[in-house]
């Protein structure tokens, strides 16, 4: 190994037999494996030694050493792995070059994912990672900076890790790599915490550090690793013998959306000299103080001497701190500690807001309230509802979930309260304060330790729009009710804000002392789940403005609502991020509720418009309201998620935008009056603001380019058809699928597992692959292959003219391909041509056009003609080409129905021809 920075040729090693690169100076060198993207080993060029370690010797596979990416084989702690064991998945086909800038050598490797010919899973997932792996001239470290690229803007949850397997000082001379010992003297320095091999047996330490180091005390030799990521584990099962000590800093991810890059920085130092000099250059965090004896008693007398709105807020804290301290949850202390600084924190802040418990509904919202119909209300059937004793009641999000008698009675509350207010029923008044009182002691004694934290987010809505209502009866809340209320709420309203969308904010219990890992809460902008919880959030933060955090919330739920129209909508009003339609209303039920607070904040809510694009909330309504099935209530959709339209929001949006069209959805979906309150249970309620007369107009066709939808509509049939770009989520990843229905009855459903169906279970086959692939949609597949989930389609053609629509659509829904679907729809009549074209057909021997039944079809002895009764339609289909049609076998478990198949033999191309003719049966 020569002095200097210059590379050697890449040759093989002796030791190894494997190609290897390597990069060089007076304090270290560097061998690289420039086809796994893995360091092999570092070595000390003072002492020879090998400073690291594998633990299986095949190299390349995710079980061995060095220094490498490691995808993890888990998503879920209890999900079956995603990979198998010694699978090369990302961790073969690396391209390397290697550049001299000045005295720094720069080696860059890029992993340039083939989707069309890697396994099933690195088709689902398609990250491109690239690493740089830098050497100075003059300095005894290396810079590792990784760059992750998020080809699908869908990042699995924490799947990645940089792990380092470090065993300096006892290992083979002369880049031997993975030849290193572990010895008795082995220590792990991090921060002011110092671990030997007995600290390790069978466990791990989970730390937020900015810097870990390890050290061989007989040698005296060292290697320290930094990261911009101070979030990371130290694992030294194996220290007592032939292993190594792990230290893997965490990559960002969740289980949503995240940005589609994601830069990571890491030095690995080399040194010798013990730990003192170990400890001499590792950067010491700093540690968070535990609370002292009496901290409760002494923040209360202190803060005794405040006067005004400032009082109940400050003493619903100082109950909260009390609520945990009489806990054992691990982390109570530094818990207790948090909720002294916010005392403090609401105490100076409070003292120059206004705080009011009514402030939540606009002006006049009251007075016509009264004006309503009183016998919209069961009153009897609500008193035997609420007026019963009640068993323990559990928060949501609490480790015990809560039981189906508490659940009911908080869907309900709000509209329970609205009938308390409008008949002046004390007694039912009452009772509803008793239970939400009951709630807030609950998120007190048992806190919520899960990570569900919409279910949270919903139940502090509701408790504060039931308690704004309750205001405005002859009700009275003593002071230490209120404090209970407060402080509940609050700890409910934390505890959202600390797990938001799965980023957690961690407190992790060290030898000495506490470490917080402060997450990436900011990185998830276009989630769905956060408008659940910034809806909680703002409502919170609107019911209490003198809370130290509410500002805080109150300006993240800006942002998040700001980022939704600015990045997130297509020109049409599509959430561009999850092509899901259902998802889609789930995010306009409670970003209509975000706006709607903001608006009534003082901030631009409802009103807002983006800069960028130009899109409004009220956009998305209208993108929804376009694909109203001919069943009222339904919405025509693909990908996982609820179907039924939200209607007491187009109804709400109507008012606000004086919306004829969103006024005729939701009068179709059922909407009858202002009165209508009952729908959708607490979630919403009307704005007071007269419905627009319904523009009456002809349903039309329409083909929306961006968001990759087109309706044909013609007699008595609506096709939809999915032909857009791939998204990520509860989008399936098939692309040119139809949904076919006549007159009120959806006929051939996008998908065989009726997920979709309205009522039905919102992740029944969610995690069956079969399910939510071309083959069991109606779609064209080849072989047992799934499609290309990076090929987005694109609209080629589009006419609608009179009584005939035609349109056509492509994508390279396999490699090398191009499937064109061509529709034509005249009456009810229905022709759908596909065309598979490129030289990828030769790498398949079968064809397959499918098309899902919920009933069975009847195929003739030619196998040319098939008819299928469904209620009071029929349905003939006959085959306009040399293919015949057979039943196809269902899928997985999660298919129900029958799917009618036609098969060609694969070739340099194939076309599909089918005619569809629909009638009323007899």
């Amino acid at each position: 190994m020569k002095d200097g920075t210059v590379p050697l040729s890449v040759t093989r090693s002796k030791i190894l037999e494997l190609p290897v690169q390597v990069l060089a100076n007076r304090h270290l060198g560097v061998i690289v494996h420039p086809q796994t993207g893995q360091i092999l080993d570092l070595v000390n060029r003072a002492s020879g030694h090998s400073q690291l370690v594998y633990l299986y010797p095949r190299v390349g596979t995710e079980g061995a050493g060095g220094i490498r990416l490691v995808r993890r084989p888990f998503l879920y702690e209890q999900a079956s792995p995603q990979a198998r064991e010694g699978e090369n998945v990302f961790f073969t086909g690396w391209k390397h070059r290697v550049v001299r800038a000045g005295r720094t050598l720069r080696m860059l490797l890029d992993r340039p994912i083939d989707v069309h010919t890697g396994t099933e899973y690195e088709r689902q997932v398609a990250i491109e990672p690239q690493v740089e792996i830098c050497v100075s001239r003059d300095q005894p470290w290396v810079d590792i900076r990784l760059q992750l690229t998020n080809l699908e803007r869908d990042w699995p949850l924490q799947p990645f890790e940089m792990c380092f397997y470090l065993l300096p000082g006892q290992g083979g001379r002369h880049g031997a790599a993975g030849t290193s010992r572990a010895t008795i003297g082995t220590h792990v320095l991090a921060g002011e915490h110092r671990f030997g091999p007995e600290s390790f047996e069978g466990k791990y330490r989970l730390l937020e550090v900015p810097a870990v180091g390890v050290v061989d005390a007989e040698t005296g030799e060292w290697v320290m690793v930094e990261s911009d990521r101070p979030a990371t584990f130290v694992n030294g099962r194996t220290m007592g013998g032939p292993g190594a000590v792990i230290v893997a800093p965490s990559l960002p991810g969740s289980i949503g959306h995240t940005p589609p890059l994601h830069h990571v920085h890491f030095r690995v130092t080399l040194g010798q000299g013990g730990e003192t000099a170990l400890a001499k250059v590792l950067p010491i965090p700093t540690p968070v103080p535990a609370v002292k004896s009496g901290g409760i008693r002494s923040a209360r007398k202190r803060l005794a001497g405040g006067r005004g709105p400032a009082n109940p807020l400050a003493e619903a804290c100082l109950e909260a701190a009390r609520g945990i301290e009489q806990t054992d949850h691990a982390g109570s202390e530094i818990r207790v500690q948090r909720w002294l600084d916010r005392a403090r924190a609401t105490w100076q802040r409070a003292k120059a807001v206004e705080s009011s418990i009514d402030a939540f509904y606009p002006p006049g919202t009251v007075e016509k309230m009264m004006a309503l119909d009183r016998s919209l209300w069961d009153l009897a059937a609500l008193r035997r509802a609420y007026l019963q004793p009640w068993g323990p009641v559990r928060p949501a999000g609490s480790s015990d979930p809560l039981s189906q008698e508490a659940r009911s009675a908080l869907s309900g509350i709000v509209w329970a309260a609205w009938a308390a207010f409008r008949t002046g029923d004390l007694d039912l008044a009452q009772a509803l304060k008793s239970l939400l009182l009951r709630f807030s002691e609950a998120a007190l004694r048992l806190g919520c330790t899960d990570t569900v934290s919409i279910s949270a987010a919903q139940t502090a809505a509701a408790m504060v729009r039931a308690c704004d209502i309750l205001s405005h009866t002859r009700l009275r809340w003593e002071e230490e009710e209120t404090v209970t209320f407060h402080a509940g709420l609050l700890s409910l309203g934390e505890w959202v804000w600390q797990f938001m969308h799965g980023w957690q904010v961690e407190e992790h219990q060290t030898e000495g002392g506490w470490t917080v890992n402060r997450g990436q809460k900011g990185y998830c902008h276009l989630a769905n789940w956060k408008t659940m919880e910034c809806y909680g959030l703002s409502s919170v933060a609107k019911l209490l403005p003198g809370y130290a955090n509410s500002p805080l919330w109150m300006d993240y739920t800006e942002t998040i609502y700001r980022a939704w129209f600015d990045r997130g909508l297509t020109r049409e009003g599509f959430f561009e991020h999850e092509s899901s339609v259902g998802y889609h209303g789930w995010a306009l039920r409670f970003l209509y509720w975000m706006g709607w607070i903001l608006e009534h904040s003082g901030r631009k809510g409802l009103s807002y418009v983006s800069p960028e694009t130009g899109q409004s909330i009220a956009s998305m309504a209208r993108f929804t309201a376009r694909l109203q099935s001919p069943r009222p209530r339904v919405v025509l959709g693909f990908g996982n998620g609820a179907r039924e339209l939200p209607a007491p929001q187009m109804a709400n949006l109507a008012k606000f935008f004086h919306d004829r069209a969103l006024a005729a959805a939701a009068i179709r979906a059922g909407w009858r009056s202002d009165a209508d309150m009952r729908e959708w249970g607490f979630v919403t309620e009307p704005l007071p603001l007269p419905m627009p007369r319904p523009k009456a107009m002809p349903p039309r066709s329409f083909c929306l380019r961006d968001s990759g939808l087109a309706v044909f509509r013609t007699g008595d049939l609506r096709l939809a058809v999915n032909f857009g770009v791939y998204k990520s989520g509860h989008c399936h990843r098939v692309k040119l699928e139809t949904e076919l229905w006549a007159g009120d009855t959806c006929l051939s459903p996008e998908t065989c597992p009726y997920e979709n169906e309205p009522g039905a279970s919102l992740y029944q086959g969610f995690l069956d692959p079969w399910g939510r692939s071309a083959f069991a949609k109606n779609a064209v597949t080849l072989d047992q292959e799934a499609q290309n989930p990076l090929g987005g389609g694109r609209w080629v053609s589009w006419k609608a003219s009179g009584g005939r629509v035609r349109g056509k659509f492509s994508a390279p829904t396999y490699a090398h391909l191009r499937h064109e679907r061509a529709i034509a729809a005249r009456g009810n009549e229905i022709t759908i041509t596909d065309r598979l074209v490129g030289r990828g057909c030769k790498g398949f021997q079968e064809a397959t056009w499918r098309m899902n039944f919920l009933d069975r079809p009847r195929i003739d002895r030619s196998g040319g003609k098939a008819i299928v009764r469904t209620g009071e339609w029929t349905v003939q289909a006959e085959c306009l080409g040399r293919h015949r049609f057979h039943l196809a076998r269902p899928p997985s478990r999660h298919v129900k129905g029958f799917q009618l198949c036609a098969s060609l033999p694969s070739r340099s191309g194939v076309t599909f021809r089918v005619r569809l003719n629909v009638q009323r049966t007899g």
